[in-house]
Parts: C-alpha cells; structure tokens; sequence
C-alpha cells in the first residue's frame, strides 16, 4: 500500500463520489427563469392590449352616451317648443270663446262702444267652444298618436322603467311624454267644463 498510484486512484474516486454529491448548479434553473419571465413579459402585454380595449370600449360608451344625450336634450327642446306652441293656442282659444263686455277694459286699453266688437251670440260662442275643444283633441291625438305605444303601456299599467326599456328610450323622456299628455287632457277637461 505504499505504492503512489493506489493513494492518487482512491483519492481520486473519492473526488469522483464527492462531486456527485454536491449540487449541481443546473442549467434547467436559468431555464425555468427565462420561461417565467417570458410568462411574465406575455402577461404584461396581454394586460396592456387589454386596457387599450378597454380605454376604446369606455371611449366609444363615453360618445354613444354624448350622441344620445345631444339627441335628447333636441328631443326635449322639440317639445317644450311643441308645449308652449299648445299652451298658446290654448289661450288664445280660451280668450276668443269668452265674450268681453263691451264697456270693460282689458290690458290696460278702455275700448269705446264704437271699437268693441259685438257680443258673439250664442250659435257663434257654441262653435268657438267647439272648435277650441277639437283643436285640444287634435294637439292630444297629436302627441298621443305619435306616441301610441308608450301611452298604451302606460295605460296597461307598466311602470315607467319598463316602457322606458322596451322602447328604447330614456326614462326622463317617457315621463315627459307622460306628463304631457296627462297636462293636454287636463287641459282639454277644463276646455269642455
């Protein structure tokens, strides 16, 4: 056992067990990093591609909702205009049935016997009424004809929500038609009392 070569081949199979027994630094852990950043890094721009869309979608919202109130507010000026054309006609038909005294004075001017006209007789009052109470039926076939799927709901008892979401519409916009119409009977109510 004094021989040189028995000590360096022992002492070499030792190195050889002892270099099986570490840890390895292993190739295959820089690869599971690379896939996990890659993970990471396709993550992020399937994150990133999502938001755009996102942004798009809430940016495309964003102007249907302007368009659809630009369209509203119109709708409503519409009527409000169609509203305050009624209401005058109105008056002017209430102040034409009511027969004015010849001796009075209305808006401030005192009309002379001679300028005053004479008191409407009673055929010619009835047909002023008349015509005064078909103008208002007209204006509430108008805005119920235009409208004669929201007021048959309306009369079938459905909520204002509702009609508002089978019709499309907005639910500001069937209350205001609803309102409207019940403010054209009321006024034709008081037409024929």
């Amino acid at each position: 056992m004094n021989d040189p070569w028995v000590y360096i081949v022992v002492a070499g199979a030792v190195i050889i067990v002892i270099a099986r027994l570490l840890p390895k630094p292993s190739r295959p852990s820089s690869d599971v990093v690379k896939e996990m950043e890659g993970a990471i890094e396709q993550f992020a721009a399937d994150l990133e591609q999502d938001n755009e869309k996102l942004l798009l979608t809430i940016s495309r919202m964003k102007d249907e909702h302007n368009s659809q109130l630009e369209q509203l507010s119109r709708r409503m000026g519409e009527l409000e205009k169609q509203n305050e054309i009624l209401g005058n006609q109105m008056e002017r038909l209430k102040q034409e049935a009511v027969p004015v005294p010849s001796g009075s004075q209305t808006a401030g001017h005192a009309h002379s016997a001679a300028e005053a006209p004479a008191p409407p007789t009673l055929e010619a009052a009835a047909a002023q009424e008349e015509e005064a109470a078909s103008a208002i039926d007209s204006g509430m076939m108008n805005i119920k004809a235009r409208y004669a799927e929201l007021f048959s709901l309306y009369e079938q008892g459905k909520s204002i929500e509702a009609i508002a979401r089978k019709l499309g519409m907005n639910k500001g916009e069937v209350n205001l038609i609803v309102q409207l119409g019940k403010q054209e009977e009321n006024s034709h109510e008081r037409v024929r009392a």
